[in-house]
Formats: structure tokens, sequence, C-alpha cells
């Protein structure tokens, strides 16, 4: 595949600044997509719980987690169609741009149709014998996994339609339909809930939402790339796209067995309410994955358009960004959890909720920046190093998430869950490492401020030993905590190269300088 490297006067391949701003810029789009969806989701949330009762929502909670074991079915086809159409676009060839969306788009449905169909016929005999669900739930379980399953199908095609835009590195078009159908959705569930409807009715909020994400991201495609309104899958692209997604389909479906199955043995060693206690916990300590989750979205193409030592460059720099962001976040996550539980979703869930967040948080803040060398790997096409790391991870995490739910509840879920993310950061890191460079040399500038960051992150967390400290006393400490941390670190831990980026992307975000030139386009 093409690449894009470039060389200062030295011969040393750096990261075009063009790029490197876009990717940021990028960043900042996406992480407020997700921000706003977040901040519609947190306040809807009350009223979906309170609407559906602890049990439907545990219904609801595991309709989703079934639904995310047809990730086999895209076959890794979104990020297969982003990364041969970057190379496509790369080389100025847009017709096979266009050929490399449609293909991937053939290769999805002929896997996707029939696993879709399979699940809406036998949808009533999984919710019925896998789980011990209430039998007046049981007919509106198997009508919303059937609907959502067609909705996924939607989900699916259009994590290919946004080729165009990926590729372009237009992440504002992208992060605004995102957004819009995003809160759409959000917003709508708890109405339909409010007009007498139930669980099937939200279901199909879902599925129309995502329906409504494949029209805008199609015809954003048509614009961009007007060659796809002419399909012309290409033989010769099957076995290769074929090869790269089967690696991450792999990898999509073991992720999902890793992530979510504990929700399951939940739902079968102890109630769909235990179920619901977790969700919410999940939900809230997922947060601090924002962050990283909105760089991997820029990250991707661009790792997949570069090489050489501006991988490394551009590697190191989003480690270490998402590094100094995270700490402070989960901090301060951890001293507003129990008041922000008792008002969000009751004094119910502040108390079966509370120590399964804490844990998932600890196992999230780790995991948050394994994000960064599973996105290296894939743009450099090792997609099949994540999914043998994680195949090798299956059984011992099944194992110990069985043992642990039935031996403790929600909170054994928890720990197998946290256990199982350090674990598996741990390794892609060091996997990463043949890859890609992090020097780990400092300053004795930056050890003391690394030691200063870390005293000061760590002295709130005492606030958690005393009996229910009050909601100002927390709020205070949070807001200190931040104020001192961010002076700290612009003081001590950021470069003046870093400080002048920071400065710059503010500026570009602010359009104070024209596009062309804000963004090298």
């Amino acid at each position: 595949m093409t690449k894009v490297l470039i060389t200062d006067i030295t011969g040393a391949a750096t990261v075009p600044e063009s790029i490197e701003t876009k990717v940021a810029v990028g960043s900042v789009w996406s992480l407020a997509s997700v921000g706003v969806t977040l901040v519609a989701s947190l306040i809807a949330t009350p009223f979906v719980l309170r609407g559906l009762g602890p049990e439907a929502y545990g219904v609801y909670a595991i309709v989703q987690v079934m639904i995310g074991y047809l990730a086999v079915a895209d076959i890794g086809m979104g990020d297969a169609s982003t990364r041969f159409a970057a190379a496509a676009f790369a080389r100025g060839e847009r017709h096979e741009e266009a050929s490399a969306l449609w293909t991937s788009l053939v290769i999805e449905a002929i896997v996707a149709l029939p696993l879709v169909l399979v699940v809406g016929l036998f949808a009533k005999p999984i919710v019925v014998h896998a789980f011990r669900l209430p039998s007046y739930l049981e007919n509106a379980a198997a009508a919303a996994l059937a609907i959502a399953a067609l909705g996924f199908l939607a989900k699916n095609a259009a994590t290919v339609f946004n080729t165009p835009q990926m590729v372009r590195l237009r992440f504002r078009s992208v992060a605004v339909i995102n957004t819009v159908c995003g809160v759409l959705q959000i917003g709508l569930v708890p109405v339909v809930i409010w007009m007498g409807g139930g669980l099937v009715s939200a279901v199909v909020v879902i599925a129309a939402a995502n329906t409504l994400n494949l029209l805008l991201h199609l015809q954003q495609a048509r614009v961009l790339l007007p060659e796809v309104t002419h399909p012309a899958p290409r033989r010769d692209l099957f076995r290769p796209m074929l090869r790269f997604g089967i690696a991450l389909v792999v990898s999509a479906f073991v992720i999902t067995l890793l992530t979510q199955t504990e929700k399951l043995f939940l739902a079968r060693f102890d109630s769909a309410r235990a179920v619901a206690y977790y969700a919410v916990a999940y939900t809230l300590a997922t947060i601090v994955a924002i962050i990283p989750r909105a760089v991997k979205g820029a990250l991707f193409p661009a790792f997949s358009q570069l090489e050489g030592s501006a991988v490394d460059r551009l590697y190191a720099r989003a480690v270490r960004s998402l590094s100094l962001v995270i700490a402070p976040v989960a901090v301060v996550m951890c001293l507003i959890a129990e008041p922000f539980l008792r008002i969000w979703a009751g004094a119910e869930y502040a108390r079966y909720s509370l120590w399964p967040f804490y844990v998932l948080l600890a196992g999230n803040a780790v995991g948050a920046l394994a994000h960064v060398p599973t996105v290296l790997l894939k743009g450099l096409g090792r997609a099949d190093v994540i999914a043998r790391l994680q195949i090798l991870e299956i059984v011992p995490f099944l194992v110990s998430a069985a043992l642990f739910t039935r031996w403790w509840g929600a909170l054994g879920a928890a720990a197998a869950w946290s256990l199982r993310m350090i674990l598996d950061t741990a390794l892609l890191f060091r996997v990463a490492s043949r890859y890609a460079h992090i020097s780990i040399d400092t300053s004795p500038r930056e050890r003391i401020g690394i030691a200063s960051a870390a005293a000061l992150l760590g002295a709130p967390l005492l606030l958690l030993a005393l009996p229910d400290p009050s909601i100002p006393v927390r709020v205070a400490v949070a807001v200190m905590t931040l104020i001192a941390y961010c002076a700290v670190a612009w003081r001590s831990l950021l470069t003046i190269g870093e400080r002048s980026r920071l400065i710059e992307m503010a500026e570009a975000l602010m359009w104070r300088r024209p596009a062309n030139n804000r963004l090298g386009v």
C-alpha cells in the first residue's frame, strides 16, 4: 500500500504538520461528539431506568450485549474499507476508492444478512433458554432482539459509507452526523416510554436512528465521491480485504466475549436486576474511555497513510497526551461517583453500583491507553496480532468471570473484567513496541512534575475514607485538584512545542485562521 512519507532537511521522517493538526482537531471533534452524546445519555438514562424498571432495564442491557455479539457480521469491513480506500485516495485513484467501498459492503452483506435472519427467527428460544428472565418479559425480549438485529445492519453499513469522509480526514462531518443521530436516539427513547411504549418501542427508536445515520453518511459519500453512486465491487479486492477483515472480526468477536460476557454470567447466576446495577456502573466507568475512543477514530486513517519514524512520533504523542488526561479524569469521577449515582439513578443504584463502578473505573483508566497500540497495529495491517493476543485471553477470562461472578456477583464480574483489561493493555504495549518506540527519558524538571502530579491526584482519594463527605466538599476538592494538576502539567509536563501546538489547535477550532491555512488542505 502506498503511504505518505515526509522527510525533513536531515532526511528523518516526520509527521506532516497538516496531518498532525487534522488528527488533533479531528480528535477534538470526535470528543465533542461523544461528549454531547454522553451528556444527552446522562440526562435521559434516569427516565429510562425509572420508566422501564430494574428488570426491564436489565433485559434492555442484555439485548445490547447480544447484539454486540453480531460484531462478527461486520467482517471488519468498516475498517477495511477505510484502510484500502485511504491507499487509493493517497494515489489519487477515485474509482479505486469507490471500488474498495463497494467491495467491503458486498462482503459484509454476504455474511450479515443470513446471520441477522437466524437471530430474528430464533430470538424467542435464545432469550427463553439462555437467561433467567421473568416470564412476562420473554416475548418483549425476543421482539426487541429481532428488531435490534435489523438496526445493526444499518449501523454496519454506515461504517462503510463514512469512508470518503474518513480518508479525507473530514472528522467534523462524521462527528456532526453521529451526534445528531445519537442525540435523537437517546432523546426519543424516554419519550416513547413516557407515551406508553416499553422495551420494544425503545429498541425500535434505536433501529430507526441507525437507519437515519446510514442515510446521512450515504449522502455525504455521494457529495465527496460521486463515483460511489455507481456500484463497482472488484473481485481482486475480495481476498486482501477478507484477509484483513477476518483478523479484525476475530478480534471484534473475541473482544465482545472479553468485555460483555460477564453481564451474561450475571443474568445466569444472579438476576436481571443485578445486570441493571452492573450496567449502570459499567456505563459510568466507560466515560473515562471517551477521550481515547475519540483519538482512535482520528489516528486510524493517519496511521494508515504514514510510515517510518513519522509513525513513532505520532504514536508517542498520542500515548503521552492520553496519559496526561486520563488520570485526573478518573480521580474526579471517583470523588463525585456516590452522590452522582444517588441523584442520577436513585439510592438503590448508589448502594449496589458504587463498588463495581470503582473496580471497573480502574480497569477502564488503564485500558484507555490500549487504544493507541491497537490502532497502530490495525493501521499497519497487523490486526492478526491483536486477534492472537485476545484469543489467548479467552479461556482465563471466561473461567475467572464465571467463578468471580458466581462467588461475588456484580463486584466479582467487575474484578474479572478489570484484571483482564490491565493484562491486555500490558501485552498490547509490549507487542506494539516492535513497531513504534516511545522515549522514556525524563529531565529532572519532568520527574519533579510527575511526582507532584501523582501526589496531587492521590491525595484527594483519601476523602473517600471519610464517612459520607458532603457534595459541596467533594465538588470543591475535585475542582481544586483539577486546577492544581493543570498548572503542574502546563509548567512541568508539557514541552514548549506541545504548549504551542495546544494554542494553535485552540485557534484552529475557534476559526481564527482561514480553513485552508488552518488545516493545510
